[in-house]
């Protein structure tokens, strides 16, 4: 009589673990340089957009930018002077 094999031996079961650990870490491998090549264009980007170059011709366009900061608080809104709020 013969023997009936059933199920896999396992050489063929070793076989299917390389096959699904390669499809895998190359699966991986493409997603993480797809996410690596994103970040680094999404940094260019900003870089570009955030470096600009400020042009000082003249004393008076210090005295301009000076008094812009003096006169503006750290929300945006318009201050004329100190108020009384900062008297210690």
């Amino acid at each position: 009589m013969k023997n009936a094999e059933k199920g896999f031996s396992i050489i063929e079961g070793i076989l299917i673990i390389i096959i699904i650990a390669i499809i895998g870490f190359v699966g991986w491998k493409a997603f993480d340089m797809l996410t690596t090549s994103k970040t680094i264009t999404q940094t260019q980007q900003t870089e570009t957009n955030t470096a600009q170059t400020v042009r000082v011709d003249s004393a008076a366009d210090l005295d301009k930018a000076d008094s812009t900061l003096n006169s503006t608080n750290i929300d945006g809104t318009e201050s004329s002077q100190l108020t009384s709020e900062t008297n210690f």
